[in-house]
């Protein structure tokens, strides 16, 4: 009866494991929300950029909006970010919208519903001015 004891008793240790690290990643969520810090599942949170599991330091990051129609024009069938390439097929809507975010240890790019563009442009700068103040000493005045 051992074995299945310490089986159950693993399993059970694991389960919990499992739920606490998933209420976390959940409570930093919300709280990125709550803060104005999240947008279509894109969140800072501790000093970090968070797109499901990528994640880039905050500190010297650069947060972008572009349109499939932007990159096209610029002659480059594929949006480049730090040496990661996503090919975009031809389509015939030029209004494609992409939110990328590089940043010194990695980069990710996300597809928008191309009707956000506004709120996805607040938001990359929004990203762009916390980056900026991000390991800058506090000021002391």
């Amino acid at each position: 009866m051992g074995f299945w004891k310490d089986a159950w008793n693993t399993e059970v240790k694991n389960m919990k494991e499992r739920f606490r690290n998933a209420k976390e990643e959940g409570t930093a969520q919300a709280e990125s929300r709550l803060a104005g810090n999240s947008f279509h599942g894109i969140h800072v949170h501790q000093g970090r950029v968070h797109y499901e599991k990528q994640s880039v330091s905050l500190a010297g990051a650069e947060a972008f909006v572009e349109t499939a129609g932007q990159i096209e024009r610029r002659g480059r069938g594929f949006l480049a970010v730090g040496g990661i390439g996503v090919v975009l097929g031809r389509s015939k809507d030029n209004r494609e919208l992409y939110l990328g975010v590089k940043g010194t240890d990695g980069a990710f790019v996300v597809s928008l519903d191309p009707d956000k563009g506004k709120q996805a442009r607040e938001f990359a700068a929004r990203i762009n001015a916390m980056a900026a103040s991000a390991g800058q000493p506090p000021s002391t005045s």
